[in-house]
């Protein structure tokens, strides 16, 4: 139950803090609920941000590419890639996300065990 009210935290901070600020400003507040929610191991505490992450910004990413009918990330994926693979994309960007949200959280819980 508490690790369901911390990944529910994450998402909400997350998607609150990237209306305005960059995409690496998740960082701060993965942070402060890693330092905030402690949990009893670090693998969960990586896990449950990255997962936060990675489904919040793989359900963005989803929702934008329906909107504009996948004509941005076609020309993206051509980019990148040289074949129109939009959802390998939409995976890579949303592991680049997790994977700092992890860490991030990851770090905070780290300062709370060591205070």
């Amino acid at each position: 139950m508490k690790s369901v009210l911390i990944f529910l935290t994450t998402i909400i901070l997350v998607a609150l803090i990237q209306w305005w600020l960059p995409w690496y400003c998740l960082a701060v507040p993965t942070f402060f609920v890693g330092f905030l929610y402690h949990q009893k191991k670090a693998s969960v505490a990586f896990l449950i941000g990255f997962l936060a992450v990675f489904l919040l910004w793989f359900g963005m990413i989803f929702l934008i590419n329906q909107d504009n009918n996948s004509i941005l990330a076609n020309r993206l994926s051509i980019l990148f890639f040289k074949h129109q693979w939009v959802f390998l994309l939409m995976l890579v960007n949303s592991l680049i996300g997790g994977l700092v949200a992890g860490l991030s959280m990851l770090s905070g819980f780290y300062l709370r065990k060591a205070l």
